[in-house]
């Protein structure tokens, strides 16, 4: 198999499309709130649904510097996928039985890779493992909001790497 290497990154341009949208409806909000004085539950509301506006902006605004910086999310290559929000190691292609991509009902992108069972893996976020109750299968969920190349593609990508692996092993 010759050695190439895809990278996936944030895409900047979302993340401060993000950024932008939460804060252009945080900071209005919040002066109709200040301009509407103490006036019961819908005050609060406002006040309250600013701040949560501005924590998510905040948010975005790290994900836009994590993107400008230009580090690499998702990478894949011969010996296997690694996604730094899920582990710190490649996950082999052995280890991994297939990846493909969902959309949730609120057009959120997802990458889905099921897993072999008797693969250990050492997860920075435990959340993303899960076991699907109709399956034994392992299965890591991770978003893919925000990055520079589809989710499709993605899984279009591992799933040729995946079965070149395969090929390479015999099996």
């Amino acid at each position: 198999m010759e050695s190439r290497k895809v990278e996936v990154r944030y895409s900047a341009l979302s993340w401060f499309g993000y950024f932008v949208f939460c804060l252009g409806l945080a900071l209005p909000m919040h002066y109709v709130a200040i301009q509407a004085g103490a006036h019961g539950w819908l005050n609060i509301l406002m006040h309250v649904g600013s701040a949560v506006l501005v924590g998510v902006a905040l948010l975005a605004l790290y994900r836009f510097v994590t993107a400008v910086s230009g580090k690499v999310i998702i990478s894949i290559d011969a010996l296997g996928l690694r996604d730094a929000r899920l582990s710190p190691a490649v996950i082999p292609w052995r280890a991994i039985r297939s990846v493909s991509s969902f959309v949730t009902s609120r057009r959120a992108p997802y990458l889905k890779l099921d897993m072999d069972p008797n693969f250990k893996l050492e997860v920075t976020r435990p959340a993303a493992i899960s076991v699907w109750p109709t399956r034994s299968t392992p299965i890591a969920v991770v978003s893919a909001r925000g990055l520079d190349v589809e989710a499709d593609e993605i899984a279009r990508i591992a799933n040729k790497f995946l079965a070149e692996s395969r090929l390479d092993e015999g099996v």
